[in-house]
């Protein structure tokens, strides 16, 4: 009798093992590859409020989940802090179900049909921001430079009528979702929030105490920084050589400051360029500009405001996007004579 309980336990024992071993090559195959009914790769959306289980469900429902039970039983042994957001995934039946949940996680957000996402480069004048803004379909062109013209300016911004836009430079470039259709007061004030928030930035990493007086000067060489520099290791220099030259009482003979007082880019400026009357021309007139010549980005505040010391007073433009830097104009002209001769 004992023989026949003891051949008994050990077939349901042996049983068990099965179902257990079973059980698990099965549960491991699920996770390796969770998904079904699907041809090539597809693509998921995934909405605002949704959750993992949710998304889980959604794909159960529609029959591409081979096991459900499986999968929200590996992700309960393996919790991970998944971050949801309104996007669109692509999946395929090959992937594992680690795959998977990083896809979701990963996603890239999706523009909502009433939001644009819009890039703002620096050095981009106010006019060519207010294009931007315009080809997103947030603000016409004309309507953003009105509401410009309007705006009240904050204490920090220099009142000059002489200058073209009061709020050219200060409107940070930046990425920014604006709702189509904005008004153009509030496009103004998101993006001059943010230039003030860079600016405080700029205070807490800088050993120079940036007064708000000291804003308006600063943004001015900033902006003019950002029109002569490609090579981003030169801000500093072109820097020391503006305020080299504002200390001796030199023109600061820039290019950039030429080309916003004309109002269009020209690849050569011609000797009557150089001379056009404007309180922007930088050629005609010692110091600073009236005014910023476009928005600068935060590098170039810093520059702007952290000059390294040096001799330069001269930098000449070579064919690669850099500049060669020389302390008397004898070899600033020979500089001259080297890469633009042609």
């Amino acid at each position: 009798m004992e023989k026949k309980i003891i051949k008994i336990v050990a077939k349901v024992w042996i049983v068990i093992m099965c179902i257990v071993i079973g059980s698990r090559a099965y549960y491991l195959s699920i996770i390796k590859k969770p998904l079904r009914n699907i041809n090539g790769s597809e693509k998921i959306a995934i909405t605002s409020g949704d959750t993992i289980n949710s998304v889980i469900n959604k794909l159960n429902k529609e029959g591409k989940i081979k096991n459900s039970f499986f999968v929200r039983l590996y992700m309960k042994l393996n919790p991970a802090d998944i971050s949801l957001k309104k996007s669109e995934i692509k999946i395929s039946a090959d992937m594992s179900l680690d795959e998977l949940l990083l896809a979701i996680d990963q996603a890239e957000p999706a523009e909502d049909a009433g939001v644009a996402r819009v890039t703002i480069p620096e050095g981009k004048t106010l006019e060519e921001i207010g294009a931007i803004l315009e080809e997103k379909g947030v603000i016409t062109k004309k309507n953003f430079i009105e509401s410009c013209q309007k705006y009240e300016l904050p204490s920090y911004i220099k009142k000059d009528s002489s200058r073209k836009y009061a709020l050219e430079g200060f409107l940070f470039p930046d990425t920014y979702d604006f709702i189509k259709g904005s008004n153009g007061n509030a496009i103004i004030k998101v993006m001059l929030n943010n230039f003030e928030k860079r600016i405080q930035e700029v205070r807490a990493n800088s050993s120079i105490e940036l007064k708000d007086e000291d804003i308006d000067a600063i943004i001015t060489i900033a902006s003019i920084i950002e029109g002569e520099v490609q090579v981003a290791e030169e801000r500093a220099l072109v820097s020391s050589v503006f305020a080299n030259r504002l200390k001796k009482g030199m023109p600061l003979q820039s290019d950039p400051t030429v080309q916003y007082a004309l109002g269009v880019h020209k690849e050569k400026l011609s000797l009557a360029d150089y001379k056009v009357d404007s309180l922007y021309n930088t050629y005609a007139n010692s110091g600073l500009p009236i005014g910023p010549i476009s928005n600068p980005g935060k590098a170039s505040i810093e520059a702007a405001l952290n000059p390294v010391e040096t001799d330069y007073l001269y930098f000449c433009a070579r064919n690669d996007g850099s500049h060669e830097f020389n302390v008397t104009l004898e070899k600033h002209n020979e500089a001259v004579r080297k890469y633009q001769s042609n």
